[in-house]
């Protein structure tokens, strides 16, 4: 898989096909080094990397332990040029194949692949285009298409998947 860079949304978000605002964007259109870059107001942002320009505050402190903000800064990039970014998005209720994993009683999930060109001009977006945008239904049509045995929602075993994910068990 290699290295990536990750890029998170404060605003401008693209949605997944079923309209959800996925999390977790990474790209490999920019150095590849885990660095996070950040989409706010319409501009790009670039994490400073420099242990200087990290700063912990605690919040809170009390008998089970203490809460601290951690914080750093960001630079304006000024990118000209296209990325693309992408994720699964784990809104959307995944679809389920049979005989693929030996754990999870024999199912394997399948989120949503979302991907999305961002365009910059000097830092600024100035598009944000969807690339791939899968939904549940493509996404079964695709895993049949594939050989694999996609098992219906109103299984009782998927059910239970179902019930495992919604609870935050995944």
């Amino acid at each position: 898989m290699g290295m990536y860079d990750s890029v998170k949304f404060f605003s401008d978000k693209p949605k997944c096909g079923a309209g959800h605002e996925p999390e977790g964007w990474q790209t490999k259109d920019l150095k590849n080094d885990m660095a996070t870059y950040y989409v706010v107001d319409g501009r790009f942002y670039g994490h400073l990397r420099s242990e200087d320009d990290w700063q912990e505050k605690i919040v809170e402190v009390d008998q089970s332990g203490i809460v601290l903000s951690l914080t750093h800064r960001s630079k304006a990039e000024v990118f000209t040029g296209s990325i693309l970014v992408y994720t699964h998005c784990k809104k959307c209720q995944p679809v389920f194949t049979d005989g693929q994993a030996v754990w999870n009683d024999g199912l394997a999930p399948h989120e949503p692949w979302v991907e999305y060109e961002l365009t910059f001009a000097d830092g600024v977006l100035v598009k944000s285009e969807p690339v791939k945008l899968e939904t549940r239904e493509s996404m079964r049509e695709d895993l049949t298409k594939h050989g694999l045995r996609v098992m219906p929602d109103d299984d009782r075993v998927v059910q239970k998947r179902i019930q495992q994910w919604r609870e935050g068990k995944r």
